[in-house]
């Protein structure tokens, strides 16, 4: 069993840039900048027949190359009174393409059997979780960030990568790189 998720990593410029902001939270866990991604789709564990499937289905989707822009900063759940926030994330401009891409990887797990994810796709980059309630901080720390905006990022292929957890984070391996058509 493995497991996986789809996603759209970083280019190294733009983790390094992102990876600016990621400081003045005591409570906050900060996530490797090499660990940046934009998710498409968590799968969960898969046995080896279900990976094969998977892989053969994403194989078989196409889409075309894009642009994408990471703007403002956001949690979830969102900030409010009433809620405690347990992700921090960098979110971006909205993207037809992107929202098309992520609903073609949601339509080819499907064929592959895995079963429909229920929660509707927020596009973002996670950039530190909260395992307590992170403070009167934050409010400051996200207004100080929510103009940040990253240089126009190309999206020209997306993976399917392995999180293995551990006590010290997650450790991710690129188990396969899937190109958009051209």
């Amino acid at each position: 069993m493995k497991r996986l998720f789809v996603a759209i990593p970083l280019p190294h410029d733009v983790a390094d840039d992102v990876a600016t902001l990621c400081s003045g939270l005591l409570r906050a866990l900060w996530v490797e900048p090499e660990h940046f991604h934009i998710t498409l789709r968590f799968l969960g564990d898969l046995d080896a027949d279900e990976q094969m499937l998977v892989r053969d289905s994403l194989a078989s989707l196409s889409a075309a190359p894009f642009d994408i822009t990471l703007r403002g900063v956001g949690t979830f759940p969102p900030l409010d009174p009433t809620t405690v926030p347990s992700v921090l994330w960098v979110g971006m401009d909205e993207s037809a393409p992107l929202r098309e891409l992520q609903s073609r990887v949601e339509d080819a797990v499907q064929e592959a059997g895995i079963p429909m994810e229920l929660r509707p796709f927020h596009a973002h980059v996670t950039v530190a979780r909260f395992k307590s309630d992170p403070g009167p901080d934050l409010s400051a720390w996200m207004w100080m960030r929510s103009s940040y905006a990253s240089r126009p990022i190309r999206v020209e292929e997306f993976h399917l990568i392995e999180s293995f957890l551990t006590n010290d984070g997650p450790i991710y391996t690129h188990v396969e790189t899937f190109k958009l058509d051209a």
